[in-house]
């Protein structure tokens, strides 16, 4: 059994809905009165980043691919979360850090491979024979 390349794109798409739903307290900032403005708009955009992009990772979509970059960079930068739930857990407090950079550099660079596969096989069945 080969492992095809929307099959890993639909597990990515399948982390980032595990992954949401393991923090979904910094979902709730959107809802809370107390948090500024800033890091209310800062959560939705997360919120809205993480169901596009597991939509179209799931549906094998070429715009699930890019959402799913900009994701990346929100949940890495703005929140510092891990984009494979529970896994950081077992790891000391004082590596954590590293670890989550590395777990969503590779989960970048997997999503990207995914990405240049799709448009290239896509260019491939455009080109006449």
């Amino acid at each position: 059994m080969v492992v095809q390349p929307a099959d890993i794109a639909r597990i990515i798409g399948g982390l980032v809905i595990l992954t949401s739903i393991e923090h979904w307290q910094i979902f709730s900032l959107v809802v809370s009165v107390q948090s500024s403005p800033v890091a209310a708009a800062l959560a939705f955009l997360l919120l809205v980043l993480a169901a596009l992009s597991a939509i179209g990772l799931l549906t094998y979509r070429v715009w699930g691919f890019v959402i799913f970059y900009f994701f990346t960079v929100v949940a890495t930068v703005g929140f510092s979360i891990p984009l494979i739930p529970f896994v950081l857990r077992i790891f000391p407090i004082a590596s954590r850090p590293w670890l989550m950079i590395a777990i969503n550099l590779l989960l970048l660079l997997v999503v990207a491979t995914l990405h240049y596969q799709r448009r290239k096989s896509r260019f491939q069945k455009d080109e006449p024979s």
